[in-house]
């Protein structure tokens, strides 16, 4: 099992060594007025959004994932892979896939 503690650090060290995709870290600011303004995500933003399947208010395929032992935090080892491979951490660009502009469902391989 893993620890969120270790989860956030995990993120957190993949960011600073530049193992991320730039595009997986980019999340909306508070600032939406005059035109919404985005930011990069810091490593405990980014683990909500994933453990929570936020997808931006559109439909998420990606569910929440739930913790082994609630009252210390702690996910099981799939799990933690599973947030690893997420849109919003895409470890090592192993889950990314860049979409043409304007296409909706096409993707370039």
């Amino acid at each position: 099992v893993v620890s969120e503690k270790m989860i956030i650090q995990m993120i957190d060290h993949l960011q600073k060594t530049c193992q991320l995709v730039p595009d997986s870290q980019i999340i909306e600011s508070n600032v939406s007025y005059p035109v919404q303004e985005y930011k990069i995500g810091t490593a405990k933003e980014l683990y909500f959004k994933a453990r929570n399947g936020d997808d931006g208010g559109k439909k998420s395929k990606e569910g929440t994932v739930p913790y082994k032992d609630e009252e210390h935090k702690m996910v099981e080892e799939d799990e933690f892979y599973a947030l690893l491979r997420t849109r919003w951490i895409c470890a090592w660009g192993e889950c990314y896939v860049k979409k043409k502009r304007g296409a909706s469902d096409e993707t370039i391989s």
